[in-house]
């Protein structure tokens, strides 16, 4: 069977898609036939993924989803349901990266990111896996930056946050909601 062929109903979320891994993941799951939801905190920084979805004639919508915010979250996810009934696959990558040695950043700074790369991907994890759960089916997946043995130690923070979403993930089974 056509992979794409199969895939037509299935429903996608896809957090940080403004640009970088969640824009060309976003991409990537419309061109495969997922009806995606690309989110962004900024829809100022959607013109050049709804120029792709043009061009190529996705099927993809570009929504609103700031992940540090409780409403924002619960809003967008509403919303998808509203439209589509279900949820198949969450791909969480909103995120940035700080980078500095552990002295030199402010207690602020590692409160900023942590409240983003973290809690955020567990905000979103939070509202979603309860529809999966009552749909009985779906995926959720936290992205990870690839990294090589010669990264310094100036991106504590990310690695962190990495780290913890990534043993996070060893305990879930995706067919087992």
């Amino acid at each position: 069977m056509d992979n794409k062929r199969s895939q037509q109903g299935k429903v996608a979320v896809v957090t940080g898609s403004s640009s970088g891994i969640g824009f060309e993941t976003s991409l990537l799951l419309a061109r495969k036939g997922f009806n995606t939801y690309a989110t962004m905190r900024n829809l100022n920084k959607s013109q050049k993924i709804n120029d792709v979805v043009e061009k190529e004639n996705l099927p993809l919508k570009v929504l609103q989803l700031d992940v540090t915010h409780d409403k924002s979250v619960k809003d967008a996810i509403r919303q998808i349901t509203d439209e589509s009934s279900r949820i198949d696959v969450l791909v969480n990558n909103a995120g940035y990266g700080v980078m500095g040695a552990v002295e030199d950043l402010s207690l602020d700074e590692f409160k900023s990111q942590f409240e983003t790369n973290f809690f955020g991907a567990i905000r979103t994890i939070q509202q979603v896996l309860r529809i999966m759960r009552s749909q009985r089916a779906g995926c959720s997946n936290t992205s990870k930056r690839l990294q090589n043995e010669d990264d310094n130690q100036l991106q504590i923070l990310y690695e962190l946050f990495s780290d913890i979403l990534e043993a996070n993930a060893r305990f879930r089974n995706c067919d087992q909601l």
